[in-house]
């Protein structure tokens, strides 16, 4: 029987780990998302991404508020909420409509920088999915700019590949890499329950 070696007992890679772990809840997730929906019109995107920017603006406040180690660009990361008011006020919303939007009081904690991680990830992968509904979407949901599903545009790829790297870096342990996919797993679950499944608690 051949000698077990340091390198057979190596950790996955933080992304396999985290991919891995939110299979089940991405699957479902895209199942039953409503942007997926042939009959998908104006009005539906912007009571959708109303919801989404209530389950996303206590979460944003939190996970981008201290440094992050490594990740120079989390300023421009900062933004998407900024991407769902545009959407709403160009889409005909007052900004009083947009301030009354209630807010998920179930959002995960980005309590560590582990958890940090875990929940930037299904944020910023996100984008990646949604670039490419903007590009189906487009032409039915015209004139709405739809800034929320254009993300970052041009620079969506570069900046998932340069997030990646710093995941990488910086969850090289399993308990870290535990933490993450716990809370990348919290993400999708509150993400489900309150925008598609528009539960109040």
């Amino acid at each position: 029987m051949p000698e077990t070696t340091e390198s057979d007992l190596r950790i996955p890679s933080a992304l396999t780990a985290l991919r891995l772990a939110t299979q089940a809840e991405h699957s479902a997730l895209d199942q039953n998302l409503p942007l997926q929906r042939d009959d998908f019109a104006h009005a539906d995107y912007l009571n959708y991404i109303s919801r989404v920017s209530g389950w996303l603006k206590p979460l944003e406040a939190t996970l981008w508020a201290s440094p992050w180690p490594a990740l120079a660009d989390a300023g421009q990361r900062a933004g998407k909420l900024a991407w769902i008011e545009a959407d709403l006020l160009e889409g005909g919303w007052s900004r009083a409509q947009v301030d009354a939007i209630p807010v998920c009081p179930y959002v995960p904690q980005a309590s560590d920088d582990a958890r940090r991680f875990g929940i930037a990830y299904v944020l910023e992968g996100s984008t990646l999915g949604s670039s490419f509904l903007f590009r189906r979407l487009q032409p039915r949901l015209a004139p709405l700019p739809l800034h929320w599903l254009l993300g970052y545009g041009a620079a969506t790829g570069p900046l998932w590949k340069s997030f990646i790297r710093r995941l990488e870096e910086q969850l090289s342990e399993a308990a870290q890499i535990e933490a993450a996919s716990a809370a990348a797993r919290e993400a999708f679950e509150s993400f489900s329950r309150w925008v598609v499944r528009g539960e109040s608690a």
